[in-house]
């Protein structure tokens, strides 16, 4: 497995060939699974991950390219864990000044579970697509879950998911676009009065925004129906 890692903007601009993703000297092993790192802010000319290629985010990143972006190798955003830096999930951005090929999965990130701290759950990650035309080839593009929330805490609140362009898939298919989950709250302690009632638990964090706005064209439409997504649940403590 070959790993290689690009920094922010320079390091992106002295890797990247104007043909796609792969240098003259990756050309030579392109069948050799091989994970690409990136992170920050990427501006390229055009943007292409192979098939034989699988890309991870660590941190929050922006993709921005003057002509297309394709995405034919998988996509992961990397989870965060209760012993994460931060409980938060990275944000993913796409943007092309042209059309965005996505023919391979993109995985969100899920906010870290803090259900065994005493602290909120992690925020999911956001999934921004922005490009003149998206053309998908899979069958599901969401943002991240929130995390559950620790004793007495809040879950984490869902990623958003925001879809700028026209869209065109390639075959006929619903339910596309799904919003995360929030996360559940935390568990309600016991009341430290004598009568030994149960404190509430911390609040579910919400699902996603159901506001998918498209734009293209002329103008703004917008998108149809709500996204597939759930608040988190309560949970209480015993008396």
């Amino acid at each position: 497995m070959n790993q290689r890692k690009i920094s922010p903007i320079i390091g992106a601009l002295a890797l990247l060939s104007p043909f796609g993703f792969a240098t003259a000297a990756s050309q030579a092993s392109t069948q050799v699974p091989t994970d690409v790192y990136l992170s920050g802010r990427v501006l390229t000319g055009e943007f292409h991950i192979k098939r034989h290629e699988t890309l991870i985010i660590e941190q929050d990143t922006e993709i921005i390219s003057s002509g297309d972006i394709t995405i034919d190798g998988l996509v992961l955003v990397l989870p965060r864990e209760a012993s994460s830096q931060t409980p938060d999930a990275p944000d993913l951005k796409l943007e092309a000044r042209g059309n965005l090929f996505i023919n391979a999965d993109i995985w969100p990130g899920d906010g870290a579970d803090m259900s065994r701290t005493n602290l909120p759950g992690g925020e999911g990650g956001d999934l921004v697509l922005s490009a003149r035309e998206i053309v998908l080839s899979v069958t599901e593009l969401r943002s991240g879950n929130g995390g559950n929330g620790g004793t007495a805490s809040n879950g984490g609140n869902a990623g958003n998911l925001l879809i700028q362009g026209g869209v065109t898939t390639t075959y006929a298919t619903t339910g596309v676009f799904v919003g995360g989950d929030g996360g559940e709250g935390g568990e309600g302690t016991w009341d430290n009065g004598g009568d030994g009632v149960g404190a509430d638990g911390g609040e579910g964090g919400t699902g996603t925004n159901g506001d998918l706005n498209i734009q293209g064209g002329d103008g703004e439409r917008p998108g149809g129906g709500q996204f597939d997504a759930r608040g988190g649940g309560s949970m209480f403590g015993f008396g």
